[in-house]
């Protein structure tokens, strides 16, 4: 709710696939948006049907980790925006849980992936848990909390990336 009480987008939209998270999103909208003038919707949908406009922003928070292939849902996220829009993803590094379906084991894996669909790293935040530094997180391959904005790579009038 911090982005929607700080940011001035004519539509802010929320989709997700559970019927109880789009409640619980709901919910919370109620609560904790404090201006009730903003349009802030939150749609039961599968992320892959959306129509919609392209998006001057996207935001997907710990979403990649529970997705069969997050090469297939970053390229979505690749056709819903444009070039100047402001992409946020997060994601964990070495974090088996029973409902992660994909398993990411290092930073330059999650990077390279972003790449590959399509995007420029813009900025990163890793925060290794446990207390550890990155250093020893990634000796002891421990969880890594991951944040990254990115941009569409630029392309050419060739369509070659910069």
């Amino acid at each position: 709710m911090l982005a929607v009480n700080n940011t001035n987008f004519e539509r802010y939209l929320g989709i997700d696939i559970s019927p109880t998270c789009v409640q619980m999103c709901r919910e919370m909208v109620e609560r904790r948006v404090t201006d009730k003038a903003k349009r802030v919707d939150v749609e039961e949908q599968d992320f892959f049907t959306y129509k919609g406009p392209v998006c001057d922003a996207v935001v997907l928070g710990e979403i990649l980790e529970h997705v069969e292939d997050p090469q297939i849902f970053l390229k979505k996220v690749y056709d819903i925006t444009h070039e100047a829009s402001f992409i946020y993803i997060s994601t964990v590094v070495n974090c088996p849980q029973k409902d992660h379906i994909s398993l990411f084991r290092t930073v330059e894996e999650i990077e390279d992936m972003y790449r590959e669909a399509g995007f420029d790293i813009t900025d990163r935040l890793l925060c290794p848990t446990n207390g550890y530094t990155l250093e020893k997180a990634v000796k002891r391959q421990t969880a890594i909390l991951t944040a990254h904005i990115l941009r569409k790579q630029h392309k050419t009038s060739a369509g070659q990336q910069l």
